[in-house]
């Protein structure tokens, strides 16, 4: 007499596109959680029984709440600096260049507030010796890169004196990050229009980096 062994009981294996769909989902509702309550109030728990799982198949995809910000800071900054890189490879002189590109940074954050608080509104923490700050391990570094090579283009064709790329890179991207934080954050104060305020911010910026002589011809 002859057995046949009954088939293997349980779940099925997740497809790769049903893995990726529940990444997604996953975070999509951290996203959410974090803008609303705050990253240091909402637990992996709590992000469970939001998405509908348990807390043991969340730990199977991401070691822990602070992975799950960080792969939102790198969707969020990574999207919108992917978006507008072509305006910094753009035909036009790097001063409309960078203009364009600031105007157009600090925009899409005032446009998407609460996108604004999840990535710039909670601290980056060092919790392991093996760990670093997400800077670090992340293309941040490259994709600002990307902003100092329009500087620094500025600086060898004489358009822009006075300083080195890399300062001027880090003080443009203070001042763009400060704009939208303002703005965002002090919604009560009786600013002037937005783009208004942004435009002369920005074009009051790129002037400074020029010669006399080109700041007459840019005014």
């Amino acid at each position: 007499m002859t057995f046949q062994t009954n088939p293997r009981r349980g779940r099925p294996p997740l497809s790769d596109e049903s893995r990726d769909r529940f990444r997604l989902a996953v975070l999509e509702m951290a996203r959410d959680l974090f803008a609303k309550d705050g990253f240091d109030a909402v637990s992996m728990r709590r992000i469970a029984s939001e998405v509908g799982c348990s807390p043991m198949k969340l730990y199977s995809y991401f070691t822990d709440k602070r992975e799950l910000l960080r792969l939102i800071w790198e969707d969020s900054l990574g999207r919108v600096l992917e978006d507008l890189k072509p305006l910094l490879e753009s035909s036009a002189d790097p001063d409309k260049r960078l203009r364009k590109f600031g105007r157009a940074y600090v925009t899409y954050w005032i446009e998407h507030p609460e996108e604004y608080r999840v990535v710039f509104m909670n601290e980056d923490a060092i919790v392991g010796p093996n760990d670093d700050y997400y800077v670090y391990q992340s293309d941040m570094l490259e994709r600002i890169g990307w902003v100092q090579a329009v500087v620094a283009e500025g600086l060898v064709t004489g358009l822009f004196s006075g300083g080195r790329a890399a300062g001027y890179t880090q003080q443009l991207m203070c001042l763009l990050g400060g704009l939208a934080h303002m703005l965002i954050t002090v919604p009560e104060f009786p600013w002037q229009d937005h783009k208004r305020l942004v435009r002369d911010s920005v074009n009051t910026f790129v002037r400074g980096m020029m010669p006399r002589d080109e700041k007459a011809k840019s005014t």
